[in-house]
Parts: structure tokens; C-alpha cells; sequence
């Protein structure tokens, strides 16, 4: 019966430290992991993924939907800039609106001078376009600001930026 418990206690042991062993290996790479978040406000240019981003103030529309909901929209007027050599993908699957607890996101960001949906922005290409965020009808909504979140990472460090969004009707 002692053998038993020695054996068994061996074992744990030599489980525990193959894990933290395997633990540390998997996770060495996220050891220097690092968030960075800044609040900003409209108007205020500040770069994202190596594009150079302004958001100015917000038009605010309460309208109906296609499915005959009452939505309230956010038109944001934004400036990009590509500072870059390199043609940049832009990912809209990074920005997100945030109006207290509620979440939205886009993929629209519309270029004002074509008319057409943003993928890509070229070598030092400058852009003036427009971007829609719309939320249901609460009756809360106008208690809380709505803040424009946008989160990247480069693999090592986290990048989170926050916007808060002055609007007029």
C-alpha cells in the first residue's frame, strides 16, 4: 500500500511539472503582451493600424428601418490617411460603437467623392468619407454618449482606442 501512494505521488508530481513546463512553452510568447488604450475625442487625429484616423462630429438620426423598427443613426464624417508605401487593407471589423451597454458594428465605410464601400486605401492616399452605426430605439439613448471603440493588435501588444462621439440632429 505505501508503494501505491509513493507511485501515485511520483506521478502528480511529475504531471504537474510536465504541465507547467508545457504552460510556460505555449505562453512565452505572450510574456512581454501589452495593452495600450487612449481616449480620444472628436476631431482629434490619432494613427490605427498605420492609418492616420479623424472623426469629426457625428450626425444623429432617428429613422425607420427596412424592417420597420425605429433605429437611431450615427453618420460619422472621417478622414483617413495612408501614410504608408504600402497599400493598406482597412478592416472595419475592428471598430465598433458602443452607446452604454449596447454594441453595434459596421462594415460600410462609404468614400464621399465615389459613392463606394472602403477596402483598401492606397500609398499616401487621403480620404473623406462617411460611417454609419445605427441602434435600436431604447428610449435610453439619449442618456448615454455613444463611444466609437477600435481594437488591433500586432501580435505583441493591444491597441484600444476610444472616441467619444459629439453628435448634432
Amino acid at each position: 500500500m505505501r508503494n501505491k501512494v509513493i507511485v501515485i505521488s511520483v506521478m502528480t508530481i511529475i504531471f504537474i511539472l510536465i504541465s507547467t513546463f508545457r504552460y510556460q512553452q505555449v505562453n512565452s510568447e505572450y510574456s512581454n503582451y501589452k495593452v495600450t488604450e487612449k481616449n480620444l475625442t472628436t476631431n482629434e487625429t490619432f494613427e490605427f493600424l498605420k492609418i492616420s484616423h479623424t472623426f469629426k462630429k457625428a450626425k444623429k438620426i432617428n429613422t425607420i428601418d427596412e424592417m420597420r423598427n425605429k433605429v437611431t443613426e450615427y453618420r460619422i464624417p472621417f478622414t483617413l490617411k495612408n501614410k504608408t508605401n504600402d497599400k493598406l487593407p482597412l478592416h472595419p471589423e475592428f471598430y465598433r460603437m458602443m452607446r452604454g451597454e449596447e454594441e453595434t458594428q459596421t462594415i460600410d465605410f462609404i468614400n464621399n467623392k465615389t459613392g463606394k464601400r472602403i477596402k483598401d486605401i492606397n500609398p499616401h492616399q487621403y480620404l473623406n468619407g462617411t460611417v454609419t452605426f445605427t441602434f435600436g430605439n431604447t428610449g435610453e439613448e439619449n442618456l448615454k454618449t455613444p463611444k466609437l471603440h477600435m481594437i488591433g493588435s500586432d501580435g505583441v501588444s493591444v491597441e484600444k482606442f476610444i472616441v467619444e462621439i459629439d453628435y448634432f440632429k
